[in-house]
């Protein structure tokens, strides 16, 4: 059985994949073939065309659009099986129309795989049949749950990254850095999946005012401050 596991983001998605892959080789006879959706994509559909591919793991299928990107595989085999592991699934009122499957295509050609009960419904809702939805929880926080010799202490993380084990250590998780990539590509996604202009321009202006408002913050914290505490700005 020949299968093609498709990625997009290396941090997001990769070790998740590669579990998914080392789970596979263990229960039965597969090749499994790990390729960069955007880097490596023409040598899958090369590889497909010379080998029957049985399987075909995606990261996201949007809308029809996106479906084309494995109708080669379908030319190929037409009885291959089209998974989408739907890597994103937490949205917000600006980015649901994003992240959920637009187009008969997107909905019923595919297996769904989803983390829990409400993207499930939130696929229901939008016209998935539910024999194609599949709830297996989601692998990327099974990272976190490693055995405990794996698990890094405090000490390990402060050599790690020298952090002063005196202070207190304060993580600070950013989710709005998405406004320094290419505004008009932005602009393109976001309206493309159903937001509106002005919708688009309120939320990038209300982001990125407010990003520049935290950097500014951070950049007048005084001496006092980091004596006392370690900051860890994750972008």
């Amino acid at each position: 059985m020949n299968i093609i596991l498709f990625y997009e983001h290396i941090v997001r998605e990769l070790d998740g994949c590669e579990k998914i892959i080392r789970k596979l080789k263990k229960s039965r006879e597969v090749n499994i073939y790990k390729c960069s959706l955007f880097f490596e994509y023409y040598n899958a559909t090369l590889f497909a065309k010379r080998n029957k591919v049985d399987m075909v793991i995606m990261p996201w299928l949007y809308s029809d659009k996106d479906y084309e990107l494995v109708m080669p595989f379908i030319k190929c085999n037409p009885n291959v099986y089209i998974i989408n592991l739907h890597q994103e699934q937490i949205g917000s009122v600006i980015s649901d129309g994003a992240v959920i499957p637009k187009g008969e295509a997107a909905k019923n050609s595919v297996i769904h795989f989803v983390w829990g009960e409400n993207f499930k419904k939130i696929l229901l809702n939008c016209g998935v049949k539910e024999e194609l939805i599949f709830v297996k929880g989601n692998i990327r926080t099974d990272l976190l749950f490693k055995t405990k010799k794996d698990i890094l202490t405090r000490e390990d993380f402060g050599k790690k990254y020298n952090l002063d084990l005196s202070k207190k250590w304060l993580l600070y998780c950013e989710n709005r850095d998405w406004v320094w990539a290419n505004k008009k590509n932005m602009f393109k996604v976001y309206t493309q999946f159903g937001c509106s202009q002005k919708d688009f321009q309120g939320f990038y202006e209300e982001s990125l005012q407010s990003i520049k408002i935290t950097i500014n913050d951070i950049r007048n914290l005084s001496d006092d401050f980091f004596q006392k505490y370690e900051l860890i700005y994750r972008p």
